[in-house]
C-alpha cells in the first residue's frame, strides 16, 4: 500500500548477481585510480572535470567562430553570397553562429556548410531580408531539406561541393 517494491535474489542467482556487480566495481575503481569505497566521489569528480572541459570548449568554440567570421569577410561588405565549407566536426549551431556573426558584415546572402560529399552537408543560411524565397530555392536546386523564419534557415543538402559552389556563383 505504501508503493515500495521488493526485489530478491536467493542462492546462485543472489552469488552471480555479486560477483556481476563486483568486477564492475573492482573494474571502475582500476580505471579511475580509485578506492572500491571512494568510486561514487572518483566518477563525480570526473563528472565535474569533463563538464569544466566541456564549458572551456564551447567558449574557444564561440571565440574561433567569432574570429572567422571577422577574417573571412572583406572590410566593405561587398560580398552577397560567403560560403564556407568547413570539416564535418562542425555542429549546426556553430554554423549558425558563424552566419549569424557573418551576414551583417555582407550585403546579401551568407551562407555556411559543413560536411563532405558522400554523405551531403549540413547548411545555415542568413539574409538580411527574408529566408523563405531563398532557402527554397537553394533546397530545390540542391536537393535539399530545411527550413527557417525570418533571417534565418538551416538544413541539409544532398549535393557536392562542386555543386554548392556552382550554385552560389552562378
Amino acid at each position: 500500500k505504501g508503493g515500495i517494491r521488493i526485489h530478491m535474489q536467493c542462492g546462485r542467482s543472489a552469488l552471480l548477481d555479486y560477483r556481476r556487480k563486483y568486477a564492475s566495481v573492482a573494474a571502475i575503481s582500476v580505471t579511475l585510480s580509485a578506492k572500491q569505497p571512494e568510486i561514487a566521489d572518483a566518477v563525480c569528480r570526473l563528472l565535474e572535470e569533463s563538464d569544466g572541459r566541456g564549458r572551456r570548449i564551447s567558449a574557444l568554440t564561440d571565440a574561433y567562430i567569432a574570429k572567422l567570421a571577422d577574417d573571412e569577410v572583406c572590410a566593405d561588405g561587398s560580398i552577397t553570397a560567403f560560403i564556407y565549407i568547413a570539416g564535418e566536426a562542425v555542429t549546426a549551431n556553430e554554423l549558425r553562429k558563424y552566419v549569424t556573426l557573418t551576414q551583417p558584415k555582407c550585403s546579401g546572402v551568407c551562407a555556411a556548410f559543413s560536411g563532405n560529399d558522400a554523405d551531403g552537408y549540413a547548411y545555415a543560411l542568413c539574409v538580411s531580408g527574408d529566408v523563405t524565397p531563398i532557402n527554397k530555392a537553394m533546397t530545390s536546386a540542391l536537393n535539399g531539406r530545411g527550413g527557417g523564419r525570418g533571417q534565418l534557415a538551416q538544413g541539409t543538402l544532398r549535393a557536392s561541393r562542386a555543386q554548392i559552389e556552382a550554385y552560389f556563383k552562378a
